[in-house]
């Protein structure tokens, strides 16, 4: 494998993305939510917060219900990936 030699530049996820597909429906839902309460109760029970309940509700809507598939998903779908670099953690 080696040390690669190349630059890296950040890609713009939301062009590769059709504009009317559901992840974005999905975001502009889950922004306009409050979830000062729920983050006050995951916070008092574990002590961390919420990683991303954009990610769950995007996998649930897409028929992914395993932790391991919705982690497959992140790595492997763009629209995962697009999910988990605009969302508030």
């Amino acid at each position: 494998y080696g040390t690669r030699n190349q630059v890296v530049l950040p890609l713009n996820l939301e062009t590769k993305i059709k504009g009317d597909d559901s992840v974005f429906k999905l975001a502009e839902i889950c922004d306009t939510l409050d979830y000062t309460e729920l983050y006050k109760a995951y916070v008092a029970h574990t002590g961390n917060m919420i990683l991303s309940h954009y990610v769950a509700g995007f996998a649930y809507m897409n028929g992914i219900y395993s932790s391991r598939e919705i982690e497959k998903a992140c790595r492997n779908d763009i629209r995962f990936m697009w999910i988990l670099h605009n969302s508030p953690v």
